[in-house]
């Protein structure tokens, strides 16, 4: 795709995806507009929290219509966007970065935006905030003795259940406040997804749940829950299971990872506080 000259100092960014939005927000930068998921409307809400930021909804593909309109001074995304790029590229300056799969990828694309954007001292801020909360949260963890602890992650879609393959970015956010995903069994490809049948719940019998759901719908996972099956896991029997945003434990970006830190904070330092 060649090179191109971003602006010094650009007013009016346009962020191709929600994650390309996320990691702006993460450096103090409020792009004009993002394009967005019609299908899950609630996943720009929560990550716009209330910026007056313009929302261009899709359930596929981007009108450059609505682009050209906003008179872009940079566009910003990722490569799956490249067919698009000559069109692009004719509107506004665009920069597409790499997508990577690998557990710490939200980091290095942080750094890569940041970069073209010279905002390395809100970069540097950002990273020394998180690094403060995960080893505030670690702490407290390691003291309430999670450390030797396996954490379990499980998410539904269409009524049927799914968890992370190897390597997935949450993996990383667990580390950094010391805890281990269950994955000794999962016998799959590093990236990814896998499909739970309830003959194959070995696979997330880990000694904490969290159980993704959308749009606080858990109807299907109290279900599946109070199944016999389900009621033989670790998790259940001992009443640590918890349900999260979906969205926020599987997308790879630095809001997504705050969240999770959150609701570790919330569930296993703030909760194990209270009930003791």
């Amino acid at each position: 795709m060649g090179q191109t000259c971003v602006p010094t100092s650009p007013q009016r960014i346009l962020a191709l995806n929600e994650a390309t939005l996320s990691y702006l927000l993460a450096i103090g930068i409020k792009p004009i507009a993002s394009v967005a998921y019609s299908y899950d409307k609630s996943v720009f809400a929560r990550l716009s929290a209330g910026e007056d930021i313009i929302p261009l909804w899709t359930s596929g593909g981007i009108s450059l219509e609505k682009v050209l309109l906003l008179k872009p001074d940079l566009i910003l995304g990722q490569e799956w966007e490249s067919t698009i790029y000559p069109l692009l590229s004719q509107i506004a300056p665009t920069v597409l970065y790499a997508y990577s799969d690998h557990k710490e990828c939200w980091k290095d694309q942080l750094h890569f935006i940041a970069d073209i954007l010279s905002s390395d001292e809100t970069e540097q801020r950002f990273f020394q905030e998180y690094r403060q909360k995960t080893l505030t949260i670690k702490s407290a963890l390691k003291q309430q003795e999670y450390q030797n602890k396996k954490i379990s992650f499980v998410f539904s879609y269409a009524n049927y259940w799914f968890t992370e393959g190897l390597e997935a970015c949450l993996d990383q956010t667990l580390e950094d406040v010391g805890l281990q995903r269950l994955t000794e069994a999962l016998n799959f490809s590093a990236a990814g997804e896998l499909a739970i049948s309830e003959e194959a719940l070995d696979l997330i019998d880990g000694d904490i749940l969290f159980v993704g759901i959308d749009d606080n719908d858990n109807t299907f996972a109290l279900e599946s829950l109070s199944g016999v099956l389900w009621q033989n896991l670790k998790a259940v029997k001992n009443g640590q299971v918890y349900f999260v945003n979906t969205f926020d434990w599987r997308s790879p970006d630095p809001l997504a990872a705050n969240q999770i830190l959150d609701d570790l904070q919330k569930y296993l330092v703030t909760t194990s506080h209270t009930d003791s």
